[in-house]
């Protein structure tokens, strides 16, 4: 923030932040607005961004000197909405849907619904898995969690808002269809465990291994091309 500098944009940016609080203002039933800071792939420098959101605040504030109305400080939602407690106003209730969201007119946000249908399938199916491993785990005492922990941990991966719903890259999409597809070799193992141990009966031999075919969609199941006996 030197005004010796060729880059000095202090008063440029300090007005259009001040513009930008006054239009956001102005749709809003008290004096209190919240201005969210953050975005993906944003604030990886956290040092160089609270520099310049202090120098922000500062140079904002400053500006009441010259009749400005704009207060601008740190805060939390939670204290947002303590103000707004405050304020005293009644306020309306909405009745209807949120959906579907919309950011500009005609611009809605539906096609993640579908987008990317098998990697949504992929995940429910993965879900079911994780369900059946963990009651099998628990039935057998097979303290076997850490094995389960991998399936578990994709899985949430995958819940994230841009994995299941389908708008990341595809080299993204890739990866996480390989840790859901690792995470499942790991829980059949876990389940052929507790097979071993749940399913003989007196003198009968344990049970052969169970096999999962998670591409099954294209008629291949590579782990029993060479097993002599198989039952589907």
């Amino acid at each position: 923030d030197d005004p010796r500098l060729h880059d000095y944009n202090v008063p440029e940016r300090v007005q259009a932040f001040i513009q930008a609080s006054q239009k956001q203002a102005a749709g809003y039933a008290t004096n209190h607005i919240i201005s969210p800071m953050g975005a993906d792939f944003h604030y990886e420098n956290a040092n160089e961004w609270f520099k310049n959101l202090d120098k922000l605040i500062k140079y904002v504030n400053l500006e009441q000197a010259n009749g400005s109305n704009v207060n601008t400080f740190y805060s939390t939602p939670s204290c947002y909405l303590y103000a707004l407690n405050k304020a005293g106003r009644t306020w309306t209730t909405k009745t209807d849907d949120f959906f579907p969201y919309a950011d500009r007119p005609h611009g809605f946000w539906t096609g993640y619904f579908t987008s990317r249908p098998a990697l949504k399938r992929y995940e429910r199916h993965s879900n079911n898995i994780l369900q059946i491993t963990r009651q099998l785990n628990a039935f057998s005492n097979s303290q076997l969690r850490n094995s389960i922990f991998v399936l578990s941990e994709a899985m949430g991966v995958v819940q994230h808002h841009d994995a299941v719903s389908g708008t990341e890259k595809q080299e993204v999409a890739f990866d996480y269809a390989q840790r859901l597809s690792v995470g499942i070799d790991n829980a059949i193992r876990v389940i052929n465990k507790a097979f071993d141990k749940l399913l003989p009966k007196d003198t009968q031999p344990a049970p052969g291994p169970q096999f999962l075919c998670q591409v099954t969609n294209i008629s291949e199941c590579l782990p029993v091309q060479d097993q002599t006996r198989v039952t589907t």
